[in-house]
């Protein structure tokens, strides 16, 4: 008779539960890209009606209320944490599990890239998400039959972009993590 911590049935018991957490992540991770689509979409129309309703102030700021909900529905979805201080200023924090784990997937990689494409993600935020999407694009294997990574060529659209630019120090801080993470061996640089 085997103990309980013991056996074939401990390891496949360990197996499973292993594999119902990798799923239930995987889930999490599509249900978040699939907010963070519809957010997308959303903010897409909203601009050709603002645009197209500029004249109607009423209209126009009736419109900026689902303007503000959907950008924090693209906020959540990429793992964009926006605090304010008691005095009123914003900080921008990266919830870095929910941002590797959104671009681990092809979806999740392509709507970061739209939504920094398409001027969708406020700036501030685009260069809060760099660094760690950065990283992330590095530590996995390069596209074969497509050629450059569509989310790569986003963020160095946005590191070229003069107004608004992206802080130094951010940038900074995208090449640090790339000279540790080949120092650590967890990137491989010799394809740049």
């Amino acid at each position: 008779k085997f103990e309980e911590n013991e056996g074939p049935n401990k390891s496949d018991t360990k197996y499973q539960s292993e594999q119902r957490r990798s799923r239930f992540h995987l889930w999490k991770a599509r249900v978040s890209i699939d907010r963070g689509y519809s957010a997308f979409l959303s903010l897409i129309e909203l601009r050709r009606l603002i645009h197209a309703h500029a004249a109607d102030p009423r209209l126009t700021s009736e419109l900026m209320a689902d303007v503000k909900t959907n950008v924090d529905l693209m906020h959540s979805s990429l793992g964009v944490i926006i605090k304010v201080d008691p005095n009123g200023k914003k900080t921008i924090e990266i919830d870095q599990w929910r941002l590797t784990s959104a671009l681990s997937l092809p979806k999740g990689r392509v709507l970061c890239a739209r939504v920094i494409e398409e001027g969708i993600l406020p700036h501030p935020s685009a260069c809060h998400v760099f660094p760690v999407a950065f990283s992330c694009i590095f530590s996995w294997p390069m596209p074969a039959a497509e050629g450059e990574d569509r989310l790569l060529h986003a963020l160095t659209v946005l590191v070229q972009t003069p107004r608004p630019s992206i802080d130094p120090l951010i940038l900074y801080r995208c090449l640090d993590m790339l000279v540790i993470g080949a120092k650590g061996g967890k990137y491989d640089l010799s394809s740049i």
